[in-house]
């Protein structure tokens, strides 16, 4: 569990790293930059996490005595990390919501609704003002994170995996 532990944290602080980087270069709180960073940060995110889980699951490959590490249990390490790193990450986008950019969840709100026809805007406005909200984005969050990272861990195990070493006839097993 520590493995998990150790590299969920890793990703979470790496990814309010990047958060934090698109907030300092205005990302955040202009609307002509902010489909920008969000692509910015979603495709950064996204090399984050794969280069995380893979890390986790090779951690957790050595730590074994056999150097093996089976499908299911590297599938197991990545969801374990990713709901670690989800966790955290739920947390700080409510401190981020609520204290250092309040008005980024009103930014969301604003480009979601700029998308959308005037009358229809006008009938899911209250609506999505819940849905873009900080406590609504943290809890998705907490659940996407390990969703998205379990789909990836079923990915990235196929290639991580190792099978246990077998003595060759005649070496004694150790």
């Amino acid at each position: 569990m520590k493995i998990p532990l150790t590299y969920g944290a890793y990703l979470a602080v790496a990814g309010i790293i990047v958060n934090l980087v698109c907030y300092l270069l205005g990302y955040h709180n202009d609307a002509a930059k902010f489909e920008t960073g969000s692509r910015i940060a979603q495709a950064v995110g996204f090399i984050i996490t794969i280069v995380g889980l893979v890390y986790a699951m090779l951690a957790t490959r050595t730590a074994s005595k056999d150097q093996s590490l089976s499908y299911g249990r590297a599938v197991g390490v990545g969801a374990l990390t990713t709901l670690v790193s989800g966790a955290i990450s739920a947390v700080y986008m409510l401190i981020y919501g609520l204290v250092i950019n309040p008005e980024f969840h009103e930014l969301i709100l604003e480009m979601t609704l700029a998308k959308m026809p005037a009358e229809q805007a006008d009938a899911a406005a209250g609506m999505m003002k819940f849905f873009t909200g900080p406590i609504w984005t943290s809890i998705m969050v907490l659940f996407v994170s390990p969703i998205f990272g379990t789909v990836l861990s079923l990915i990235i195990a196929i290639f991580v995996k190792r099978a246990p070493q077998v003595p060759a006839v005649g070496e004694a097993a150790v």
